[in-house]
């Protein structure tokens, strides 16, 4: 068996052997990842960066172990596997620590935040937003271009949006419209078939009239060749958005109308996840899972207070704790 440590540094000059890393067969180079990560607990050694360079050429096999460096208390080794790491991998390799930028930015620990961790974590999901885009929400965003009154991206892509990266599949787009501006949007996509969603029966009508979407209907089905939007309408009072299904509950206006930095307009992720809670499917606790560690407290106290008069004995409110 041959001796892998004929290939790995022998101090933090060996300028040398890291240059004939490069040249290593995968079958000898991948057993001593872990090892070569472990040269990334100090950037200032002179291999460092050069060891990180040749990290960065074989990510899906460092990145395993660079996620266990996450887990670690050496808040520094974090830092340095961030800023010369997983920074500077392309964006759907960067996708696979969201969860770890997403914790350390949000809910550092005390060590994270007395070394900034926290802020690199965060800068790092600023760019992710920065490059986030898909089919689907470009979609939307050609359709309703031109419409003029308040539109909202709503359902799943909401919570991504607001996450700023796509955490999965989502099998279409719904948008979120004031009920008052039923007719303008009616009018505006007046060459789609449209189609009225009956509650609690589980079929469509065809669209006549405005009467055909008094409550309690409040969802449009629309379809245009192999284009499929669905629009849900909100009511609201004032500046003040009110719950579907328990107008006790609401929102104010400048909540529950977000833009992320590429000025898509989204329904407050938060508002989402009170829906999601009522009969939570596979997909609707994914969403919860990976939006909670971006809760603020005063977030999770309105989402808490909803679940409560909704759904009493939710398993989220244990994990909703302030």
């Amino acid at each position: 068996m041959e001796d892998i440590n004929l290939y790995l540094p022998r101090d933090k000059h060996d300028f040398e052997r890291v240059a004939q890393l490069h040249y290593l067969d995968k079958s000898i180079l991948i057993p001593i990842i872990p090892t070569l990560v472990e040269w990334l607990q100090d950037i200032n050694w002179p291999i460092a960066m050069e060891v990180a360079n040749v990290l960065l050429k074989h990510p899906a096999e460092s990145i395993p172990h660079i996620k266990n460096v996450l887990k670690t208390k050496d808040d520094i080794w974090k830092e340095w596997c961030l800023r010369f790491f997983v920074e500077e991998l392309p964006n759907p390799y960067i996708e696979q620590f969201r969860a770890d930028l997403i914790r350390i930015a949000y809910s550092p620990t005390e060590g994270e935040l007395l070394e900034e961790v926290n802020e690199t974590a965060l800068k790092i999901l600023d760019l992710m937003k920065n490059d986030f885009n898909h089919p689907q929400l470009q979609f939307v965003m050609d359709i309703m271009g031109d419409f003029n009154k308040p539109w909202l991206i709503a359902g799943g892509w909401a919570v991504d949006l607001g996450l700023g990266c796509m955490t999965r599949e989502h099998e279409d787009i719904d948008i979120c419209v004031y009920r008052e501006d039923a007719q303008a949007v009616l009018d505006y996509l007046k060459d789609w078939e449209i189609k009225v969603a009956v509650p609690g029966e589980h079929r469509l009508v065809d669209y006549e009239q405005l009467s055909d979407l008094s409550l309690p209907r409040y969802c449009l089905h629309l379809f245009r060749g192999d284009d499929f939007l669905e629009i849900l309408f909100t009511e609201r009072l004032g500046d003040e958005i009110l719950f579907r299904k328990n107008n006790n509950i609401t929102m104010p206006m400048e909540q529950f109308a977000l833009r992320d930095t590429a000025e898509r307009p989204f329904v407050n992720p938060v508002w989402q996840l009170l829906f999601k809670s009522l009969a939570p499917r596979e997909k609707d606790l994914a969403d919860f899972q990976q939006y909670l560690p971006l809760l603020k407290d005063e977030e999770k106290r309105w989402l808490t207070n909803g679940i409560r008069l909704m759904k009493p004995d939710s398993d989220w409110l244990d994990k909703l704790s302030v």
